[in-house]
């Protein structure tokens, strides 16, 4: 080749002992050709072997029946019988079954490349045979096969329809399943559109089941598993999905595992024209785990990039189990008083009418005996700053200020000082009126008392306070 050209070809570097022979008969009335090619490559032989023959027209309809066979040694082959034909002026026409076979991907792609591919190391046994038919009327396809890596094996079916128009619309109705032993199982029956320039679109029903998740990623990439999802297990979810450029239409109902805990979903997503580049859906959520907790939120979000993420929606919370929750979640909540920290339960309303400020209207909270309800908004982004403004039930902080063995109740007003140095990098003003305030030596009836903190510098405003039966 660099006789030939006049510089070298490095995709044809290391090639040798190259050889053609063919037999060939032909006339007007018929043609009958056999041709085989060899060519070695550090060691491996690779050969192709093709028969091909036309009828007495094959000159104008260019019409063959092909029998093809190639192959690499032992590592790889691959054969195709069947029916091929190229008019003048009209669509091809191929129609035949196909199969092709490796025992090692990973020396075929040294070989043809001249050095190694880490993303098919560790295949082997690869497996794959089918059939096609094309026409003016259309194209069909269908493949069934595997491929081991690590000793688990994964398997494929598809088969996938075009119409007549699918060289141009590129759009197909698939019917595809994917099986690895024991690690995961997925499955798509719809429409596939793949326009030229445009991301794909979708119109079909789906279903993803995978008791390993760390399994199937270490699986799918060849790369060890990811100690991270060890406690992730059993995930499922099944749906339908409608997507295009000019809408998205999207649901899921599932369930997953986490640290023996189970956990169910239900999702659906929806949005119009645009959807692509705003990220902007309607989202209905409903995710819970058996005696751990719920969660519902109905309503828009959207995440573009470039910008922060908004929520404007509904919603409610609840945690019967509070510490079991949190322990889940790989947090601790203090043990002194088994009376704290129980259960919480919220419902309202969430929004972000800024990109760093969230705003939550409270319809109902309870967290542990304490009822609450009102406004809080919670600003990020440098020194934290929250506004609340609350009404209460009554407000007993005696098992969350008490440490150690619970101490005797003395009356009077307590002259320990209060440390809010941990609050020095919060900037909040409260609002806050309750029917009363028990804390460790005294008591509170109803209460109205705004709040500013600054910085660890606290200034009260006390509209009402109702001391020991009477009020100020």
């Amino acid at each position: 080749m660099t006789w030939a050209l006049g510089e070298a070809n490095p995709s044809l570097i290391g090639l040798t002992n190259l050889s053609l022979a063919s037999d060939v008969a032909v006339d007007a009335t018929a043609l009958a050709v056999d041709i085989k090619v060899g060519v070695s490559r550090a060691g491996q032989d690779a050969s192709v072997a093709l028969i091909a023959s036309g009828g007495d027209s094959w000159a104008t309809a260019r019409a063959f029946t092909v029998d093809l066979a190639a192959g690499l040694g032992d590592a790889a082959s691959v054969t195709f019988k069947g029916y091929i034909a190229a008019p003048d002026g009209a669509a091809p026409t191929v129609k035949g079954a196909y199969a092709v076979s490796s025992s090692s991907p990973g020396e075929v792609k040294i070989w043809a490349l001249g050095a190694a591919d880490p993303a098919v190391a560790g295949l082997a046994d690869l497996a794959l045979a089918g059939g096609v038919d094309l026409s003016d009327t259309g194209v069909s396809f269908s493949g069934a096969g595997g491929v081991v890596r690590d000793g688990e094996r994964a398997t494929v079916d598809l088969k996938a329809a075009g119409g007549p128009d699918w060289q141009s619309d590129m759009n197909f109705d698939v019917d595809a399943k994917l099986n690895v032993d024991g690690l995961a199982r997925a499955s798509y029956l719809g429409a596939i559109n793949v326009p030229a320039g445009k991301a794909p679109e979708l119109d079909g029903v789906y279903d993803i089941a995978v008791p390993s998740p760390s399994g199937a990623i270490a699986w799918a990439t060849g790369a060890p598993a990811d100690p991270g999802l060890a406690d992730l297990s059993d995930v499922r979810a099944g749906g339908a999905i409608t997507m295009t450029a000019a809408s998205l239409d999207a649901s899921t109902k599932g369930s997953a595992g986490y640290q023996g805990q189970s956990a169910t979903f239900d999702i659906a997503a929806r949005n119009g024209a645009g959807w692509e580049a705003s990220r902007a859906f309607t989202l209905n959520a409903k995710a819970g785990g058996a005696g751990l907790g719920d969660l519902n939120f109905n309503g828009d979000i959207a995440a573009p990039d470039g910008a922060a993420p908004s929520v404007n929606g509904a919603f409610s919370i609840s945690a019967p189990n509070l510490r079991a929750l949190a322990s889940l979640a790989g947090a601790s909540l203090p043990a002194d008083n088994a009376k704290a920290f129980r259960s919480l339960s919220a419902a309202g309303s969430v929004s972000t009418p800024a990109p760093n400020k969230v705003s939550v209207r409270l319809k109902s909270l309870q967290f542990d005996d304490i009822t609450a309800s009102g406004d809080l908004s919670v600003e990020y982004g440098g020194v934290l700053n929250v506004v609340a403004n609350l009404n209460t039930g009554p407000l007993n902080l005696k098992p969350y200020l008490t440490t150690g063995a619970p101490t005797e109740s003395v009356p009077g007003w307590s002259k320990e000082k209060l440390d809010l140095g941990a609050l020095s990098s919060v900037n909040g003003d409260f609002a806050l009126r309750t029917e009363s305030v028990t804390a460790q030596n005294f008591q509170l009836g109803v209460s109205d008392v705004r709040a500013k903190l600054n910085r660890g510098k606290l200034d009260l405003n006390i509209k009402e306070l109702g001391v020991y039966g009477g009020g100020v």
